[in-house]
């Protein structure tokens, strides 16, 4: 069985650069800003409420800013792939990239010195990658966080080495015992390699974030740039990166 992306941006070498600046993201807010997340919204909001509940107000204030943030910049990835924007814009995907990648560059040039207005944009740009990129290799991931893709790891596991290799497949499949086999793997192998880069890009971002605090920001910048550089439709020599079988 042969699979090829219909688009670059599904590809997993994308999906592995962009889910390891998300973790390096998550490591640098979390570490220069008090243990706040940059994508991580459930930890934001389970923090803000027991702050709140605490009745400290200043710290709960903390983690509400990257989570309106991060609500407008799913509301701006949204509107980009809608008309009138449509027209204007070929790539909404590209675009988003694009914008997170000068943000995060100007922010690494202009020095981490606003607060939470930096833990805000932040989020806002995660906001937007999160929701630009959400396919690889024809299944559904988060590009931002890593609960979901563990757990899309662990069943795609049990159904390669377990379940996909009963005897008969069920009635309501029209998947033969082998292209099962095939597909449980690639899916286990996709959502396996997410995990794992998102896991090495936090510990490395959180080692960079404590050696050289002012420069962290540029170790997603680069990732995230070699990203949308194999998005381009002009990058001809590298589409065999795109090609899985």
């Amino acid at each position: 069985m042969t699979y090829r992306p219909a688009n670059p941006q599904d590809s997993l070498p994308v999906a592995i650069l962009l889910i390891f600046a998300a973790g390096t993201l998550d490591a640098y807010t979390f570490v220069a800003h008090h243990a706040v997340f940059a994508n991580a919204m459930t930890g934001n909001l389970v923090t803000l409420l027991v702050r709140a509940m605490e009745g400290d107000y200043t710290k709960a204030y903390s983690y509400l800013v990257p989570l309106i943030a991060y609500a407008f910049g799913v509301a701006a990835a949204h509107a980009l792939r809608q008309w009138p924007f449509r027209r204007w814009i070929p790539s909404p995907s590209r675009t988003s990239l694009a914008i997170e990648i000068l943000f995060l560059a100007g922010l690494a040039i202009i020095g981490d010195h606003i607060g939470d207005a930096a833990v805000a944009g932040i989020a806002f740009v995660a906001a937007i990658q999160g929701t630009s990129f959400t396919r690889i290799g024809g299944f559904a991931f988060t590009s931002v966080s890593t609960s979901a893709n563990l757990r899309h790891f662990l069943e795609g596991l049990l159904d390669w080495t377990v379940f996909s290799r009963l005897r008969h497949a069920p009635r309501d499949s029209g998947d033969t015992p082998p292209d099962r086999v095939v597909r449980a793997r690639r899916f286990a192998g996709y959502y396996g390699s997410l995990f794992a880069f998102f896991v090495a890009g936090a510990g490395i971002g959180a080692l960079v974030t404590h050696a050289w605090p002012e420069q962290s920001l540029w170790l997603p910048v680069v990732c995230l740039s070699t990203a949308l550089a194999l998005c381009l439709p002009w990058n001809v020599r590298l589409q065999h990166l795109f090609r899985e079988e």
